[in-house]
Formats: C-alpha cells, sequence, structure tokens
C-alpha cells in the first residue's frame, strides 16, 4: 500500500533530544563485514563465470527438431 496523502496514516509528533553527525567507522571496525562482502561477491562472480562456460559448451536438441541451440539460450539472461 503506498499512501499519497501524508496525513492518511495519522499525524505523527517526533521529539529530536540529541543530533549527532553521521561518521564513517574505522576500518578495523568493520574489517571483517568488508571482507566476508568481498569473498562473497568474488565467489558468485567466480561461480557465475563458470556456470556460463558450462552452459557454453553444452547444445539442447529436441528429438523431434533438427534445430540446436545453446542450453544459455534456455535460461534467463541476468547481468
Amino acid at each position: 500500500m503506498v499512501a499519497t496523502d501524508p496525513l492518511r496514516l495519522g499525524l505523527h509528533l517526533v521529539w529530536v533530544y540529541a543530533r549527532t553527525d553521521a561518521a564513517i567507522p574505522p576500518l578495523d571496525a568493520v574489517r571483517n563485514q568488508v571482507r566476508q562482502r568481498y569473498l562473497n561477491e568474488r565467489r558468485e562472480r567466480a561461480f557465475k563465470t563458470e556456470l556460463a562456460r558450462l552452459r557454453a559448451s553444452y547444445d539442447v536438441r529436441r528429438a523431434d527438431s533438427d534445430v540446436t541451440r545453446p542450453v544459455s539460450d534456455y535460461f534467463e539472461k541476468t547481468t
């Protein structure tokens, strides 16, 4: 549900009692999270590359047709 009228869901009052400037945390505080994300992205890239290589090496043929198509034609293209 998307509310187009800001008062449609009621009026909300907020008391701001303190304000802190945004800051970038030091690398030591987020090093493990950054490392894990990097490794996950690297693993996913390697998987997609290998899957594309495997798909390109196979042909799919229907028993009732002479048409040959690469396996990759049967899968959704994602980037």
